[in-house]
């Protein structure tokens, strides 16, 4: 897990970039929502926790998972946002809005036949501060075009 000490404690490593990146976005939010309360509203998250973040630097794994829900991104997306350290290449899926984006394209452009899973565990070596339904759809559609008639897409759907 990144950035956690040990995956049965959940706690995360204040060293680590996740540590970092969290403690970003909750200044953050505090500022945005004028003060710990309104930004565990917004959020979701409880008034305690926060507390716990700013007060003595206490962050699990489940708060971070909720700070990075709240950007609508991942963990990675969350690192990649506020500290940048998440290395060169970027999954698609950790976009912020990756998931919105799909949802945009399906209800916009409709069933397309794309795979939308299969766009989102592409490797860049660049890509978008955020995605875009038009975004999604076309890496979607560039893989189906790519490889629709190839022997590697019926392997990568089969799973081999």
């Amino acid at each position: 897990m990144i950035g956690c000490k040990s995956p049965m404690a959940q706690k995360i490593d204040p060293e680590s970039p996740l540590f970092r990146a969290c403690r970003l976005a909750v200044d953050e939010l505090i500022e945005m929502h004028g003060g710990q309360s309104g930004a565990a509203r917004e959020t979701g998250i409880k008034q305690q926790s926060f507390s716990g973040m700013v007060q003595h630097g206490k962050l699990g794994l489940a708060f971070a998972h909720a700070l990075a829900r709240a950007y609508d991104t991942t963990l990675d997306g969350l690192i990649r946002r506020f500290v940048g350290e998440s290395g060169e290449q970027v999954r698609v899926g950790d976009l912020p809005g990756w998931a919105r984006a799909v949802a945009e394209a399906k209800e916009q452009f409709g069933d397309t036949g794309y795979s939308y899973e299969l766009a989102a565990e592409v490797v860049l070596p660049i890509a978008p501060n955020r995605a875009t339904a038009i975004f999604a759809r076309d890496l979607a559609r560039f893989l189906y075009d790519y490889t629709r008639q190839s022997e590697f897409r019926m392997r990568a759907v089969v799973g081999e």
